[in-house]
């Protein structure tokens, strides 16, 4: 009998922790999906010029702003409390949520768009370019919208799925694209209407598991416009706004500083910063619910030790990893992109601030635990004292022009 016990206790632990350890397929399908907007990028380097180049990269860059303001931060309440919705079972309240903030992004980007089209940033992007931008960050942003319901409710592997589909689908149709016009503008165009086309299917299919109708939802998210928490919204927005420049004002230094070709050759080695912040995304798809969950289980210091420990965790791979992805990318540009071997200087330092910006799970924590406020605070300054810093001992001496170097120096301090 006590052996029976013994093989029952041993057998109901491997039984509970399977379905975990199918959802562990996540992480090589997120590492395809994420490897997959890095080779994007590097094969539109080989394959556009280096002015149309300059002009995807600088694309990116807006989307990736908007992305991060459109939804005046009701994106960001919205990934706080959908896993809070879900252990509660109110899930039609949560897709509510994700309608508004679909509301929300159509109306800021309609707003944008005219102000692009009124010719009000000519001298620094063509109007048609500019919207476009505009309109792919919207649909960026509505894409995780769509997906926040598999990673609130702990669907990792489904979450993945997603992203693995979008990464293939905007990879194969922005080359052949570019391969076949030449053109930025064609490019982004046409990865913005993938994206739009399957954040819709996502939401569809959102709202046919909470037993809403397109017509329902909508009429619903209407009425509720009013218990907007604007207040929490708004300083998650700026909260969001300051550490995402944080993490981009280099380019967007780079992109007003440096000549077209300059501006190429730094967005070519900032890849490694958009691949880090990336890869922190994806890593937080799973970390933040997680830390979620922990601050309504077990309380904000429980949450505050798991952080810790996995900001430790990716620490150490990380410092392991880094001597290992040197070589391997020096050779890369050695050999496959000469025309960018200004940019072997820069690997290195870059590295190490990619590798900071992965481990950084601490944002999280503090929106988790409902700190909006000391993380606004934080950001603001950090960038003060990083851009001082920079301005005494990161600029170019003198009237010498700007390098990319000195930019690079920049992301560093920041």
């Amino acid at each position: 009998m006590i052996a029976s016990v013994s093989t029952a206790a041993t057998a109901l632990p491997w039984h509970k922790r399977l379905p975990w350890l199918r959802e562990l397929w996540y992480a090589p399908m997120l590492a395809v999906a994420m490897g997959l907007g890095m080779l994007r990028t590097l094969v539109l380097a080989h394959v556009l010029d280096m002015g149309e180049f300059a002009a995807f990269s600088a694309a990116m860059l807006v989307s990736s702003t908007f992305c991060m303001v459109g939804a005046l931060g009701m994106s960001a309440v919205l990934q706080r409390d959908w896993p809070r919705f879900a252990l509660e079972g109110r899930n039609r309240r949560a897709v509510v949520g994700a309608i508004q903030c679909n509301l929300i992004l159509v109306v800021t980007a309609t707003l944008g768009a005219v102000l692009a089209l009124t010719g009000a940033a000519d001298q620094w992007m063509n109007r048609c370019l500019l919207t476009a931008s505009l309109c792919h960050g919207a649909v960026q942003q509505a894409f995780m919208v769509a997906t926040t319901a598999s990673r609130s409710e702990g669907r990792a592997r489904r979450y993945a799925l997603q992203q693995l589909v979008k990464a293939l689908f905007v990879f194969a149709a922005g080359v052949l694209a570019a391969r076949a016009t030449g053109s930025a503008l064609v490019v982004v165009v046409i990865e913005l209407l993938l994206a739009l086309i399957l954040s819709m299917a996502l939401l569809r299919e959102t709202l046919s598991r909470a037993a809403l109708s397109w017509r329902g939802g909508g009429r619903v998210a209407f009425r509720r416009v009013n218990s907007l928490r604007w207040r929490s919204m708004l300083t998650l927005m700026m909260a969001g706004l300051v550490a995402f420049a944080s993490l981009n004002v280099d380019r967007w230094v780079a992109s007003f500083l440096l000549n077209k070709e300059a501006f190429a050759h730094y967005s070519f080695i900032a890849t490694l910063l958009a691949i880090a912040q990336a890869t922190q995304a994806l890593i937080n798809a799973s970390v933040f619910p997680f830390l979620a969950r922990r601050v309504v289980r077990a309380g904000r210091a429980s949450a505050f030790k798991a952080c810790l420990r996995i900001t430790l965790l990716l620490l150490f791979v990380g410092l392991l990893a880094v001597p290992m992805f040197e070589v391997a990318l020096k050779y890369c540009i050695q050999h496959w992109y000469p025309l960018f071997g200004d940019t072997l200087e820069l690997v290195q330092l870059l590295l190490v601030v990619a590798l900071l910006r992965v481990a950084n799970m601490w944002p999280s924590f503090l929106i988790a635990a409902g700190h909006e406020t000391h993380l606004l605070v934080v950001n603001v300054l950090a960038i003060a004292a990083g851009a001082a810093a920079w301005a005494l001992f990161g600029m170019s001496p003198g009237s010498e022009p700007i390098s990319i170097r000195s930019v690079g120096l920049l992301a560093a301090s920041l």
